[in-house]
């Protein structure tokens, strides 16, 4: 391979790399998938308290008889993860008070605060009638007699409906076959919410309740009502207060120092070679933004960033010996030589290394708590990138780096 073949290969990957991490990243920037399943990794940004300004907001509580005021934390947390992807949010006791923290920005749909803590603190009691006009004695449904629930697009003309498919138990398949009449168009049952009749049914003949929504915030809204149920309290809101964040702009900023100190570092002291591994990482650091954002990440707070920066070191780590190996052979082998042999005795531990810290991030993952479950998110997520970044793309921009590097033009 030539210098100049060499370094079109590496302008065409930079700009690549560089175009979706900051395009990516946009408000406004590329989104692919649907909301709580990708949109843009700024919607990691937006929902996390750590980079976020909040509103920290305070009701008081009117429990039902025989309800226990912990439950009726468990389900708001509940739905704000379900509903808006906020998972581990700030849900307080304060005496007979109930404090809710949620960011300041909106999500990628901008559904604002207001409208947020509105949602998740109503009573949010779900009923099916047979009429669109609330009448008690038409309620046939409720949301006991839903056993799942999955979300569908479906578009007709210039109209977009977003569609929560409910699959019902035994009992609610024979109380719908005795009041409704399966059709595959026309509206056969109607949805309440806390007693007003916003959202019209399609039973289909599978015998599945097909709830038509105009946006994919009513559809996720109406899931989250309905697996977690009505709350067994009145909330009343007492007053909002904003609070200000600036941790996660100090976290970025040091991380990012840290990381342009790193490629200094590896430039500086193994030349060519350092940039190879410089490019890998490059590519790395945006594959993980855009696979974080496109498969799931739990959430952007201090436990998860502490996962990133020990994610990056276990990188820097291996990228560092293989280029050390790869500096004392080159001094005495051919360049290709060099390369294979320095590679070739970190397999191994390599391997061994990120599949121990894989592990360790997925049994912390699975422990569900505002600590563990991101930490180990992270943890998965980086021991998967620098495996690859490490053992791959190392070998792959080192290779397309060869002419330029110390030892290339040896024979022998």
């Amino acid at each position: 391979m030539t210098k100049t073949l060499s370094t079109v290969i590496i302008c065409i990957v930079c700009v690549i790399a560089l175009f979706f991490g900051v395009v990516s990243c946009l408000p406004g920037g590329l989104e692919y998938g649907n909301y709580n399943e990708y949109n843009a990794p700024i919607n990691l940004i937006q929902g996390s308290s750590l980079f976020n300004d909040s509103i920290v907001a305070t009701y008081k509580v009117k429990l039902d008889e025989d309800a226990n005021i912990n439950d009726v934390v468990k389900n708001i947390r509940s739905r704000l993860s379900d509903m808006y992807g906020y998972y581990f949010s700030n849900v307080k006791v304060n005496g007979d008070d109930i404090t809710v923290q949620v960011p300041k920005t909106a999500n990628g749909e901008n559904t604002s605060a207001a409208t947020i803590l509105s949602n998740v603190t109503a009573v949010g009691k779900v009923e099916i009638l047979t009429e669109s006009t609330y009448s008690a004695d038409k309620v046939i449904l409720t949301a006991e007699h839903v056993k799942s629930m999955t979300l569908r697009n479906y578009s007709s003309g210039a109209n977009a409906y977003y569609i929560v498919n409910m699959n019902l138990t035994k009992e609610g398949k024979e109380i719908a076959a005795e009041n409704l009449t399966p059709t595959s168009y026309g509206y056969s049952a109607y949805l309440a919410v806390d007693g007003t009749v916003s959202y019209a049914i399609v039973y289909d003949t599978n015998q599945v309740l097909q709830v038509y929504t105009t946006s994919k915030a009513d559809a996720r809204w109406i899931k989250g009502l309905t697996q977690n149920g009505a709350l067994t309290a009145t909330l009343t809101s007492v007053g909002t207060e904003e609070v200000s964040s600036h941790g996660g702009l100090i976290f970025a900023l040091v991380m990012a120092v840290i990381v342009v100190a790193c490629w200094i570092f590896l430039i500086a002291r193994y030349k060519s070679a350092g940039f190879a591994t410089v490019v890998s990482q490059l590519v790395a650091v945006v594959a993980f933004i855009m696979f974080s954002g496109m498969v799931y990440f739990a959430f952007l707070n201090i436990a998860s960033a502490v996962g990133i920066v020990l994610g990056y070191a276990l990188m820097m780590v291996f990228t560092v010996l293989v280029l050390e190996k790869l500096r004392t052979y080159s001094a005495e082998k051919t360049f290709a030589s060099a390369k294979y042999r320095a590679f070739q005795e970190n397999n191994k531990w390599n391997l061994i290394v990120h599949a121990i810290v894989a592990v360790l991030g997925g049994i912390l993952w699975l422990i569900p708590t505002g600590v563990t479950a991101p930490l180990g998110n992270a943890l998965v997520y980086c021991a998967v990138i620098s495996f690859v970044a490490t053992m791959g793309l190392n070998r792959l921009f080192a290779a397309v780096l060869a002419p330029f590097c110390e030892g290339a033009t040896k024979t022998k």
